[in-house]
Protein backbone atom coordinates (compact mmCIF):
# COMPACT_ATOMS: atom_id res chain seq x y z
CA UNK A 1 0.00 0.00 0.00
CA UNK A 2 1.26 3.53 -0.87
CA UNK A 3 0.77 6.49 1.49
CA UNK A 4 -1.04 9.31 -0.32
CA UNK A 5 0.73 11.83 1.84
CA UNK A 6 4.46 10.88 1.36
CA UNK A 7 4.26 8.16 -1.38
CA UNK A 8 6.09 5.71 0.90
CA UNK A 9 5.20 2.06 0.33
CA UNK A 10 4.23 -0.10 3.33
CA UNK A 11 2.46 -3.35 4.10
CA UNK A 12 -1.34 -3.69 4.00
CA UNK A 13 -3.26 -3.75 7.29
CA UNK A 14 -1.48 -0.81 8.91
CA UNK A 15 -3.66 2.06 10.18
CA UNK A 16 -0.87 4.66 10.05
CA UNK A 17 1.99 5.31 7.55
CA UNK A 18 5.28 4.16 9.20
CA UNK A 19 7.11 7.03 7.48
CA UNK A 20 4.92 10.12 8.09
CA UNK A 21 2.28 8.81 10.51
CA UNK A 22 -0.64 9.73 8.22
CA UNK A 23 -3.89 7.87 8.92
CA UNK A 24 -4.57 5.41 6.11
CA UNK A 25 -7.47 6.67 3.90
CA UNK A 26 -9.60 3.49 4.15
CA UNK A 27 -9.33 3.48 7.91
CA UNK A 28 -10.11 7.17 8.01
CA UNK A 29 -13.24 6.59 6.00
CA UNK A 30 -14.27 3.80 8.37
CA UNK A 31 -13.61 5.99 11.43
CA UNK A 32 -15.55 8.82 9.83
CA UNK A 33 -18.44 6.47 9.06
CA UNK A 34 -18.41 5.23 12.66
CA UNK A 35 -18.39 8.80 14.00
CA UNK A 36 -21.27 9.76 11.73
CA UNK A 37 -23.23 6.71 12.84
CA UNK A 38 -22.55 7.50 16.50
CA UNK A 39 -23.60 11.14 16.01
CA UNK A 40 -26.78 10.03 14.25
CA UNK A 41 -27.63 7.69 17.13
CA UNK A 42 -27.11 10.49 19.66
CA UNK A 43 -29.42 12.78 17.66
CA UNK A 44 -32.11 10.09 17.61
CA UNK A 45 -31.84 9.66 21.40
CA UNK A 46 -32.18 13.41 21.93
CA UNK A 47 -35.16 13.50 19.59
CA UNK A 48 -36.85 10.63 21.44
CA UNK A 49 -36.32 12.36 24.80
CA UNK A 50 -37.74 15.60 23.45
CA UNK A 51 -40.74 13.79 22.01
CA UNK A 52 -41.33 11.95 25.28
CA UNK A 53 -41.37 15.23 27.22
CA UNK A 54 -44.09 16.80 25.06
CA UNK A 55 -47.02 14.83 26.58
CA UNK A 56 -45.87 15.80 30.06
CA UNK A 57 -45.93 19.48 29.12
CA UNK A 58 -49.28 19.06 27.39
CA UNK A 59 -50.65 17.22 30.43
CA UNK A 60 -49.51 20.06 32.67
CA UNK A 61 -51.22 22.56 30.36
CA UNK A 62 -54.42 20.50 30.51
CA UNK A 63 -54.22 20.38 34.30
CA UNK A 64 -53.75 24.15 34.48
CA UNK A 65 -56.73 24.66 32.15
CA UNK A 66 -58.84 22.30 34.26
CA UNK A 67 -57.88 24.13 37.45
CA UNK A 68 -58.83 27.41 35.77
CA UNK A 69 -62.22 26.07 34.67
CA UNK A 70 -62.99 24.65 38.12
CA UNK A 71 -61.96 27.92 39.77
CA UNK A 72 -64.25 29.85 37.43
CA UNK A 73 -67.19 27.55 38.21
CA UNK A 74 -66.60 27.91 41.95
CA UNK A 75 -66.41 31.70 41.60
CA UNK A 76 -69.68 31.84 39.65
CA UNK A 77 -71.39 29.53 42.16
CA UNK A 78 -70.23 31.76 45.00
CA UNK A 79 -71.61 34.85 43.29
CA UNK A 80 -74.96 33.11 42.68
CA UNK A 81 -75.09 32.06 46.34
CA UNK A 82 -74.39 35.60 47.49
CA UNK A 83 -76.98 37.11 45.16
CA UNK A 84 -79.80 34.65 45.79
CA UNK A 85 -78.87 33.45 49.26
CA UNK A 86 -78.17 36.79 50.90
CA UNK A 87 -80.09 39.21 48.72
CA UNK A 88 -82.66 36.84 47.20
CA UNK A 89 -85.38 37.35 49.87
CA UNK A 90 -86.66 40.72 48.75
CA UNK A 91 -89.72 42.56 49.98
CA UNK A 92 -91.67 41.61 46.84
CA UNK A 93 -90.69 37.93 47.01
CA UNK A 94 -91.93 37.72 50.61
CA UNK A 95 -95.32 39.17 49.65
CA UNK A 96 -95.64 36.77 46.71
CA UNK A 97 -94.75 33.74 48.86
CA UNK A 98 -97.22 34.89 51.50
CA UNK A 99 -100.07 35.35 49.03
CA UNK A 100 -99.35 32.04 47.29
CA UNK A 101 -99.43 30.29 50.67
CA UNK A 102 -102.79 31.90 51.50
CA UNK A 103 -104.19 30.99 48.08
CA UNK A 104 -103.33 27.35 48.86
CA UNK A 105 -104.70 27.77 52.41
CA UNK A 106 -101.29 26.80 53.77
CA UNK A 107 -101.55 28.98 56.85
CA UNK A 108 -98.58 27.41 58.59
CA UNK A 109 -96.27 28.30 55.69
CA UNK A 110 -97.73 31.81 55.54
CA UNK A 111 -97.08 32.21 59.26
CA UNK A 112 -93.44 31.17 58.78
CA UNK A 113 -92.86 34.38 56.79
CA UNK A 114 -93.55 36.44 59.91
CA UNK A 115 -90.66 37.28 62.27
CA UNK A 116 -92.74 35.99 65.19
CA UNK A 117 -93.42 32.38 66.09
CA UNK A 118 -97.20 32.74 66.05
CA UNK A 119 -97.85 29.49 67.91
CA UNK A 120 -95.70 30.55 70.87
CA UNK A 121 -97.12 34.09 70.78
CA UNK A 122 -100.71 32.82 70.83
CA UNK A 123 -99.99 30.57 73.79
CA UNK A 124 -98.06 33.28 75.64
CA UNK A 125 -100.80 35.85 75.02
CA UNK A 126 -103.36 33.53 76.62
CA UNK A 127 -101.48 33.69 79.92
CA UNK A 128 -101.39 29.89 80.07
CA UNK A 129 -98.59 27.38 79.83
CA UNK A 130 -98.44 25.28 76.65
CA UNK A 131 -99.86 22.27 78.49
CA UNK A 132 -102.68 24.35 80.00
CA UNK A 133 -103.36 26.01 76.65
CA UNK A 134 -103.67 22.69 74.80
CA UNK A 135 -105.94 21.29 77.50
CA UNK A 136 -108.15 24.38 77.36
CA UNK A 137 -108.16 24.20 73.55
CA UNK A 138 -109.30 20.57 73.62
CA UNK A 139 -112.07 21.35 76.13
CA UNK A 140 -113.39 24.29 74.10
CA UNK A 141 -113.29 22.21 70.93
CA UNK A 142 -115.35 19.43 72.52
CA UNK A 143 -117.97 22.00 73.58
CA UNK A 144 -118.07 23.45 70.09
CA UNK A 145 -118.35 19.96 68.55
CA UNK A 146 -121.32 19.10 70.82
CA UNK A 147 -123.12 22.21 69.60
CA UNK A 148 -122.31 21.62 65.92
CA UNK A 149 -121.26 18.06 65.18
CA UNK A 150 -121.28 18.54 61.40
CA UNK A 151 -119.00 21.59 61.52
CA UNK A 152 -116.23 19.76 63.38
CA UNK A 153 -116.78 16.27 62.00
CA UNK A 154 -113.54 14.30 61.51
CA UNK A 155 -111.43 16.63 63.67
CA UNK A 156 -109.89 16.34 67.10
CA UNK A 157 -108.14 19.56 68.03
CA UNK A 158 -105.57 19.14 70.76
CA UNK A 159 -102.82 21.61 69.73
CA UNK A 160 -101.98 24.52 67.46
CA UNK A 161 -100.96 22.13 64.66
CA UNK A 162 -104.51 20.79 64.59
CA UNK A 163 -105.82 24.34 64.40
CA UNK A 164 -103.82 25.00 61.21
CA UNK A 165 -105.20 21.84 59.59
CA UNK A 166 -108.73 22.64 60.67
CA UNK A 167 -108.58 26.25 59.44
CA UNK A 168 -107.16 25.15 56.09
CA UNK A 169 -109.88 22.55 55.52
CA UNK A 170 -112.74 24.85 56.55
CA UNK A 171 -111.45 27.63 54.30
CA UNK A 172 -111.29 25.27 51.31
CA UNK A 173 -114.83 24.11 52.01
CA UNK A 174 -116.05 27.70 52.22
CA UNK A 175 -114.52 28.65 48.85
CA UNK A 176 -115.91 25.51 47.20
CA UNK A 177 -119.39 26.28 48.49
CA UNK A 178 -119.10 29.91 47.46
CA UNK A 179 -117.42 29.56 44.04
CA UNK A 180 -117.63 25.88 43.10
CA UNK A 181 -114.85 23.29 42.87
CA UNK A 182 -113.32 24.75 39.72
CA UNK A 183 -112.43 28.10 41.27
CA UNK A 184 -108.99 29.67 40.89
CA UNK A 185 -107.41 32.39 43.03
CA UNK A 186 -104.88 34.86 41.64
CA UNK A 187 -103.35 38.08 42.91
CA UNK A 188 -101.31 41.01 41.71
CA UNK A 189 -99.50 43.88 43.37
CA UNK A 190 -101.21 47.14 42.47
CA UNK A 191 -99.09 49.55 44.44
CA UNK A 192 -95.98 49.59 46.63
CA UNK A 193 -95.17 52.42 49.01
CA UNK A 194 -91.99 52.81 50.99
CA UNK A 195 -92.78 54.10 54.47
CA UNK A 196 -90.93 56.97 56.06
CA UNK A 197 -88.95 56.51 59.28
CA UNK A 198 -91.79 58.17 61.18
CA UNK A 199 -94.34 55.75 59.71
CA UNK A 200 -92.09 52.79 60.50
CA UNK A 201 -91.82 53.88 64.13
CA UNK A 202 -95.57 54.42 64.28
CA UNK A 203 -96.17 50.81 63.21
CA UNK A 204 -93.61 49.54 65.69
CA UNK A 205 -95.30 51.43 68.52
CA UNK A 206 -98.71 50.16 67.39
CA UNK A 207 -97.53 46.55 67.49
CA UNK A 208 -96.01 47.02 70.93
CA UNK A 209 -99.32 48.45 72.15
CA UNK A 210 -101.37 45.60 70.63
CA UNK A 211 -99.09 43.02 72.26
CA UNK A 212 -98.46 44.86 75.50
CA UNK A 213 -99.31 41.74 77.53
CA UNK A 214 -96.07 40.08 76.36
CA UNK A 215 -92.44 41.11 76.09
CA UNK A 216 -92.24 41.52 72.32
CA UNK A 217 -88.44 41.31 72.38
CA UNK A 218 -88.79 37.66 73.39
CA UNK A 219 -90.41 36.91 70.04
CA UNK A 220 -88.73 39.20 67.52
CA UNK A 221 -85.95 41.77 67.12
CA UNK A 222 -88.36 44.66 67.45
CA UNK A 223 -85.54 47.21 67.82
CA UNK A 224 -83.93 46.10 64.53
CA UNK A 225 -86.75 47.24 62.21
CA UNK A 226 -85.06 49.43 59.57
CA UNK A 227 -87.47 49.58 56.60
CA UNK A 228 -91.12 48.95 55.83
CA UNK A 229 -93.21 48.75 52.65
CA UNK A 230 -96.99 48.95 52.25
CA UNK A 231 -98.59 46.85 49.50
CA UNK A 232 -101.95 47.24 47.86
CA UNK A 233 -102.96 43.77 46.65
CA UNK A 234 -105.75 42.82 44.25
CA UNK A 235 -107.12 39.31 44.71
CA UNK A 236 -109.33 37.73 42.04
CA UNK A 237 -111.39 34.56 42.41
CA UNK A 238 -112.43 33.05 39.08
CA UNK A 239 -115.32 30.62 39.00
CA UNK A 240 -116.99 28.55 36.28
CA UNK A 241 -120.43 29.05 37.78
CA UNK A 242 -120.22 32.68 38.93
CA UNK A 243 -118.80 36.00 37.86
CA UNK A 244 -115.24 36.79 38.90
CA UNK A 245 -114.91 38.21 42.39
CA UNK A 246 -112.26 40.83 43.02
CA UNK A 247 -111.25 42.47 46.27
CA UNK A 248 -108.32 44.48 47.56
CA UNK A 249 -106.11 43.88 50.57
CA UNK A 250 -103.35 45.83 52.28
CA UNK A 251 -100.19 44.17 53.55
CA UNK A 252 -96.93 45.33 55.09
CA UNK A 253 -93.40 43.97 54.88
CA UNK A 254 -90.52 44.89 57.17
CA UNK A 255 -86.77 44.57 57.05
CA UNK A 256 -85.71 43.33 60.46
CA UNK A 257 -82.02 42.76 61.23
CA UNK A 258 -81.31 42.83 57.49
CA UNK A 259 -83.99 40.27 56.52
CA UNK A 260 -87.32 40.98 54.81
CA UNK A 261 -90.46 39.39 56.30
CA UNK A 262 -94.18 39.97 56.67
CA UNK A 263 -94.99 42.61 59.25
CA UNK A 264 -96.98 40.88 62.03
CA UNK A 265 -100.01 43.18 62.08
CA UNK A 266 -103.42 41.91 63.22
CA UNK A 267 -104.31 40.23 59.89
CA UNK A 268 -100.99 38.35 59.67
CA UNK A 269 -101.21 37.34 63.33
CA UNK A 270 -104.72 36.03 62.73
CA UNK A 271 -103.43 33.80 59.91
CA UNK A 272 -100.48 32.70 62.04
CA UNK A 273 -102.63 31.69 65.00
CA UNK A 274 -105.31 30.03 62.89
CA UNK A 275 -107.78 32.08 65.00
CA UNK A 276 -107.03 29.75 67.91
CA UNK A 277 -107.05 32.68 70.31
CA UNK A 278 -110.67 33.33 69.30
CA UNK A 279 -111.62 29.80 70.27
CA UNK A 280 -109.88 30.09 73.63
CA UNK A 281 -111.23 33.54 74.45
Amino acid sequence: MICKSCNEEFNDGLKFCPNCGQLVEEVAEEVKAEEQQEEQQQQEVVKEEATASVPVVEEKKKNYRLIGIVSSIVAVALVIFLIFGVFGRTSNSVVKKYMKSLNKFDFKKAASLSPIDMEKLTIKSSGLSEKEFNKKLEEEFKKAKEEDEEQYKGFNIKSMKDIFKFSSKKMKEFYEEEFGKGYKISFKILETTKLSKEEVQKNVDKLKNELSNVNLSDFMKIDKVSHMNRYKIEVTVKSKDKDDTTYENELYTAKIAGKWCMWPDSSVRSVGSGNASGMIN
